[in-house]
């Protein structure tokens, strides 16, 4: 009895050695640097060994203005293939005076739906001043043990798993947009439509608004939010009147109320292309809290559908008004260039009449002193000839 309990000793002294030896020894990128220069950003790092990248598919580049931002359980900004390791960037991504934080790591396909991060760089913390020096720091990651999302079953497949995945939130003051992947491990048949849950509770205890879209639908735009509020979220498979395939809670925080200079800051980013907002549906949520349903259960029969035949109509008139806003708007403005446009051709026309008098006199003085020159010399040859 001794004897096993001393070879169990040694089987886990073992193991638990030779885990953190090999958690020691993993590799990790080295010398990540990002630098100025003209109009862009180079992000630089050293290319690790090909026996290190030979079972991962490609460097992965993150970087945001907080170091939660980069840690492994995050979507890196920038996927890249193995043998790249540099990127440009344009330098406006980037406010002068603000503190980045960046970091590339490698990535590994898992399945359809999965990628998993490996073998991270040091956090670089980076300042851009505007007295043009750079300032840089190098902090040390704090990275989470991640953990596979559980499975679901869809109910027509029995045996196939239908896996929702993640709801990525881009969050504002008084909106979110939600975006999702194609299924994985399923196929379209086996999904009849895509539930998405919103609530401000984690156990969803109460549900702000339950929207129903078609499975080819990968976005969708909520407003009506209220300002630093943390809200949750979560993705279903509908088949059958039948949910399944959960995707994990996601959980995000509205941002404060922005001013009137800061909206109007955003709605010219917009249309400059830098800050995009749309998605494929918009749904509002309705301020009163009592509207809210108690389960997903009871608010699958007035959730919202879009995406589907018995909506079509109404997305349809929905467009065209937003259409027939854009052409009254894009009519006004060729009145008034139409309006300028008259403007400076009356100005023209006034200017062509002043010309046309002025060549007019100066024709006529022209001939008056062509005529009197005539003169002159006739009358001196007439005296020349009577003095002959």
């Amino acid at each position: 009895m001794i004897f096993w309990k001393r070879v169990a000793v040694f089987t886990v002294s073992f193991v638990f050695f030779q885990f953190f030896d090999g958690f020691a020894n993993a590799a990790t990128i080295q010398n990540l640097s990002v630098q100025p220069d003209g109009e862009n950003v180079i992000i630089q790092w050293d290319h690790l060994s090909d026996s290190t990248l030979r079972e991962a598919d490609g460097y992965a580049l993150q970087w945001g203005d907080s170091v939660l931002k980069v840690r492994n359980d995050k979507i890196p900004r920038q996927y890249l293939g193995k043998s790249q390791n540099t990127l440009l960037i344009r330098a406006r991504t980037f406010d002068r005076d603000t503190v980045y934080y960046f970091r590339v790591q490698t990535w590994r396909k898992i399945d359809d739906r999965r990628r998993v991060l490996e073998n991270g760089s040091k956090i670089l913390k980076w300042k851009w001043p505007f007295s043009g020096e750079i300032e840089t720091e190098i902090v040390e990651p704090n990275d989470v043990l991640l953990e596979i999302p559980e499975s679901n079953t869809s109910p027509s497949s029995g045996s196939k798993v239908c896996k929702f995945g993640n709801v990525v939130a881009k969050k504002f003051d008084s909106s979110a947009i939600f975006r999702w992947s194609s299924p994985g491990n399923c196929a379209k048949s086996e999904i009849g439509m895509i539930l998405i849950d919103i609530s401000t509770s984690s156990n969803f205890d109460s549900i702000l608004k339950s929207v129903k879209v078609a499975k080819n639908i990968r976005s969708l735009k909520v407003i009506g939010l209220s300002p630093e509020t943390k809200y949750f979220v979560r993705g279903f498979f509908v088949k059958n009147n039948k949910t399944f395939g959960k995707s994990p809670t996601t959980s995000f925080k509205t941002l404060p109320a922005l001013t009137e200079k800061q909206k109007a800051k955003i709605e010219r980013l917009k249309k400059r292309g830098v800050v995009h907002d749309s998605a494929e549906f918009t749904v509002k949520i309705e301020s009163s809290p009592d509207s809210a349903s108690n389960s997903t259960a009871k608010n699958e029969d007035n959730s919202d559908i879009f995406g589907d035949s018995s909506t079509s109509d109404v997305n349809i008139r929905s467009r065209i008004s937003e259409i027939q806003k854009k052409i009254r708007k894009l009519k006004s403005e060729l009145r008034k260039l139409q309006a300028k446009l008259s403007k400076t051709g009356k100005k023209v026309k006034k200017t062509a009449k002043k010309f046309k008098k002025e060549t007019r006199k100066i024709k006529k003085r022209i001939s008056k002193k062509r005529s009197k020159l005539r003169d002159r010399i006739r009358a001196k040859l007439n005296k020349k000839r009577k003095k002959r």
